[in-house]
């Protein structure tokens, strides 16, 4: 069985219309995560396209990952996938600006708190409307990662660079966090 957890309900709205396109039996929830208690634990929790690091603090981001691994079988696995601090120095531009499905996207970046925030602006503009979104996302390196993963109880982590098990180095695509409960 498969479950999607997300605050925002037009994320999971979205989510619910792939399902269904796709044929697939998925249980959608509108609700924060750091609050969820699954019916049953799992034996694998996703948290993909650099989903992780928007709380307020690292307490807060501690706070998740102890409850995802409360919500996990024991030897049971935690999969993320972000933006590592190295790749995000590597590649760093200060703004860019793209079009996909029809929507104009411009976008500046700043780094904050000695590398420790990466503040995103993006504009959005149609045909009929222009939305300005800031946010920041929390930047993790890999051992910093690692090591919050250990604090929050997880007994074995192991990194890598993509989702093919590909060395995190000066190469890597992303940052891919693999924890597991203790058996």
């Amino acid at each position: 069985s498969v479950t999607g957890v997300d605050l925002t309900e037009d994320f999971i709205r979205a989510a619910e219309e792939s399902a269904t396109s796709e044929g697939l039996s998925v249980t959608f929830v509108v609700q924060d995560i750091r609050e969820f208690y699954p019916p049953h634990p799992y034996e694998v929790i996703l948290n993909l396209y650099t989903s992780f690091g928007y709380f307020e603090s690292e307490e807060e981001d501690l706070r998740f990952l102890k409850r995802m691994k409360d919500c996990l079988i024991p030897g049971g696995v935690l999969l993320i996938e972000t933006k590592g601090k190295e790749i995000a120095a590597r590649d760093f531009k200060e703004s860019e600006w793209y079009e996909e499905d029809g929507m104009y996207v411009l976008a500046h970046y700043e780094i904050e708190k000695d590398w420790t925030l990466l503040k995103n602006r993006w504009i959005l503009i149609t045909e009929d409307s222009r939305c300005d979104y800031t946010f920041s996302q929390r930047l993790y390196s890999a051992r910093e990662g690692k090591g919050l993963l250990q604090k929050a109880g997880f007994s074995e982590v192991t990194v890598f660079g993509n989702l093919q098990k590909a060395p995190y180095d000066s190469k890597a695509e992303t940052l891919i966090l693999l924890a597991r409960t203790p058996r």
